[in-house]
């Protein structure tokens, strides 16, 4: 067996997703292993070392993950929303943002971010990285994914082995025990990264210091939102994260310093490995910095040892290294992207490259840097469109123009870090170049991030597409050597059947739901209706009050949309032009094809309305404006009834926008004379409430209520929750809010009319398939 490493990683790669996807049935998995080892055994099979080493490792890996996963719930059971005490020793920053410090400490063999709500008077500078600290707060279990396939901060603490969260209201519950309680040189090394984090602020201005962090240290969480998304959208993301170009330029440095000449090639790589080492310390060992690292290490060892290095055992033993520190770092988008670009590269590289010949140096180094840069992306573009939605035409020019002054910024960037060590004065000369590079790396970002093809916008592919994808580049690769080993003409044939199958399959008359999702945009409103004709409403956006908070529109809502394969909406219903029901949907206007847009007469213009009115303007976007009595015939089988506002504006002495929104009946036919009903409130209040109950009284009955305002006392009467006598009622409302929301005598009074109440809040998203029974199946994210 060559290569038993590999065989080794792809076993504990495959074991860590049965253990963390298919726990329950490991103990199936350990049988069949069994089963198959002895049949290994019994018969005299040419591969019966790898089928033994891989169904060995397999079965070590699922259980210890699938054990390990259970390690991390059995914690979430015994400590959530309880206050705890624990010891535990700094081993991070203490990093303070707006409202808080935050911090992580290691308790025994695990790790808890603490985070402390932050005050004026109090000073942070007493904790200290190696501190031991007693702290006394309230635990909290991670958020999961509230939406379909959203942002799941459980996973991705794990990724980071940190289990929990650990909220503490008064600094005074922090107790310094002692310092200096890890060992010297992790000391040392925080103490140096420090003292550059805060050389580099002192000799750059703010534009660019928090870049030259990034580049250099892999500290990037003072790095510029805007910055942050135009490196995305221009495809040059990789650049933020230490990677193997970075590690290639610090080997170019230190072979600079330590002149093969002068010290000889054994020295010189003897210094390359110091160097190296000291260099994945002090940018925290994330996956990227191992692999690259790690690399380069065993390559260097290889040579001292006059053994030749073979890359794929090398990549291996990195990647198994990375996964035995921390198997959840597998699902790490950070590790998946350096892991994928890398083996793209050793795969396609060579291919490419054998292809074109040229002899000009300058036009050999721009064809190197162009097939470097697409062999790397044939893997990396499947992982961005699953993970972000969008494929960039402009990658090679991109990566082309900021490659070259990447590197030179590198290697300025780490002599002007080892000048500012002895003077900072010193270092304010070969600053100034440097700070020109960083200024060209953000323009050529903000460039090609701004041009419209080099952020093209689509809806998340299926894990079978992404691996379909990657199987048809190795077939595409090795297409001359399967030639030569098999039938083309049966292969054909098979792919022919294939084929054949699941267009059959595909013909198969599915069940057709009318699907309603309710979904999450904390304190805000946004539901998603799919018709059985395939027809998709959008009925409000979420948003926030705040101009500075979370943009709900680009970060869940678009997500979101894609996540479920929609790129175009039929029609969206603005309920009333609050910021927590339209902003959000800014957004969607801008990335997605709208067709129709539903509003009523406007009580007050507000700048929301403005905004909106003008994009749609801009996109051709048909404007409905209905009132009291109008229907609008989504499909064949799905109306919807406006019920109010009229003309005559309601007044609730905050400029009408809630008394006067849109309150509307969406009609699903399931028979001649049977029809499943939801009634739409938006923010309306006790007046309109009063007005709807006189003129349409029983009519307003409805199988759902998407409960009025969040549930503020202010609405959902009980003569209208009992005219409404609604079997499921929908609340959407942000977890923890400042207002009380929902209110216990509205929620009293659903449960009074035996209403089932979901709420947002509790249940994350909450989604309604209606079959043509008029049967109603509820799911919600959170369980």
């Amino acid at each position: 067996m060559k290569r038993p490493i590999l065989v080794a990683t792809i076993a504990y790669i495959n074991g860590i997703i049965i253990g963390v996807y298919l726990g329950k049935s490991i103990p199936l998995i350990v049988i069949i292993s069994i089963i198959t080892l002895l049949l290994v055994n019994l018969k005299k099979i040419k591969y019966n070392k790898i089928i033994t080493t891989y169904a060995i490792v397999l079965c070590i890996a699922s259980i210890y993950v699938y054990n390990k996963n259970v390690e991390y719930e059995n914690k979430y059971l015994q400590y959530n929303e309880k206050e705890i005490k624990v010891v535990g020793i700094i081993t991070s920053d203490v990093e303070i943002q707006e409202y808080k410090y935050s911090f992580t400490i290691k308790v025994n063999n695990d790790y808890l971010l603490v985070n402390v709500k932050k005050k004026k008077e109090e000073n942070s500078n007493r904790l200290e990285y190696g501190d031991k600290i007693q702290i006394i707060g309230t635990y909290k279990e991670p958020s999961k994914a509230r939406n379909y396939k959203g942002f799941d901060y459980k996973n991705y603490l794990k990724t980071n082995k940190i289990y929990g969260t650990v909220s503490i209201d008064n600094y005074n519950n922090i107790k310094v025990i002692s310092h200096k309680n890890i060992n010297i040189i992790d000391i040392a090394i925080n103490n140096i990264r420090g003292k550059l984090k805060n050389n580099i602020k002192a000799i750059l201005p703010e534009e660019t210091a928090p870049l030259a962090m990034g580049i250099l240290i892999g500290y990037d969480s003072e790095i510029n939102e805007n910055v942050i998304q135009d490196f995305k959208n221009s495809n040059l993301s990789h650049m933020l994260a230490i990677s193997g170009a970075h590690i290639n330029y610090v080997i170019l440095t230190v072979s600079l310093i330590f002149n093969r000449k002068r010290i000889g090639i054994r020295k010189q790589r003897l210094a390359t490995i110091v160097v190296m080492l000291f260099f994945m310390k002090i940018t925290q060992m994330t996956p990227s910095v191992v692999r690259a690292g790690a690399s380069c290490i065993i390559y260097m060892l290889a040579s001292l040892l006059h053994e030749k290095a073979d890359i794929i055992n090398t990549m291996s033993i990195s990647i198994l290294l990375t996964l035995l520190n921390n198997p959840f770092n597998l699902f790490s988008i950070g590790m998946q992207l350096s892991y994928a670009g890398t083996i793209s590269i050793i795969i396609f590289y060579n291919s490419l490259n054998s292809k074109i010949k040229v002899k000009n140096k300058i036009l050999k180094y721009l064809k190197n840097s162009i097939l470097v840069t697409i062999s790397a992306n044939i893997f990396i573009i499947p992982i961005m469109a699953y993970h972000f939605n969008t494929i960039s035409l402009t990658f090679i020019l991109s990566n082309l123009c900021a490659g070259p002054v990447l590197g030179i910024a590198i290697i300025l960037g780490i002599i002007i870090s080892i000048i500012s060590f002895i003077s900072l004065k010193l270092a304010i000369i070969p600053t100034i170049f440097f700070n020109f590079l960083l200024l060209t790396i953000i323009n050529i970002s903000k460039f090609f991030g701004n041009m419209g093809v080099s952020k093209i916008i689509i809806t998340t592919p299926s894990l079978v597409t992404t691996l379909f994808y990657f199987l048809i580049c190795l077939f595409i690769l090795k297409i001359r050597k399967i030639s030569q080993l098999i039938n083309i003409k049966k292969l054909i044939k098979s792919i022919a059947i294939i084929i054949l199958i699941i267009i059959v399959i595909g013909l198969i008359p599915k069940k057709k739901f009318l699907q309603i999702n309710f979904i999450d945009v904390g304190q805000g409103d946004s539901t998603l209706i799919k018709t059985v004709e395939g027809k998709v409403v959008l009925i409000d956006g979420g948003g926030s009050t705040m101009s500075n908070s979370f943009d709900v529109g680009n970060k869940t809502l678009l997500p979101y949309l894609l996540d479920k394969g929609i790129s175009k909406i039929d029609y969206i219903m603005v309920s009333h032009f609050d910021s927590d029901h339209c902003q959000g949907l800014n957004a969607i206007i801008e990335n997605m094809k709208v067709e129709n847009i539903i509003i009523c007469k406007q009580s007050t213009i507000t700048n929301e309305y403005l905004e909106i009115m003008e994009k749609c303007n801009n996109k051709k976007i048909k404007i409905i404006t209905v009132k009291r009595g109008d229907k609008i015939k989504i499909d064949t089988f799905t109306i919807i009834e406006i019920f109010h506002p009229t003309n005559q504006f309601l007044d609730d002495g905050k400029g009408g926008l809630n008394a006067n929104a849109i309150v509307c009946k969406l009609n699903y036919k399931i028979s001649n004379n049977k029809y499943f009903t939801m009634l739409f409130t938006g923010d309306i209040e006790e007046e309109a409430e009063k007005q709807l109950e006189l003129i349409y009284g029983t009519k307003l009955k409805a199988d759902v209520l998407k409960v009025a305002h969040h549930g503020s006392k202010t609405s959902s009467t009980e003569e209208f929750i009992k005219l409404v006598s609604p079997k499921i009622a929908l609340i959407g409302v942000g977890k923890d809010n400042k207002f009380g929301h929902p209110n216990e005598g509205v929620l009293k009074r659903l449960n009074e009319n035996k209403a089932k109440i979901y709420r947002t809040d509790l249940c994350g998203e909450i989604s309604l398939l209606i079959n043509k029974n008029g049967e109603i199946k509820i799911k919600t994210q959170i369980s």
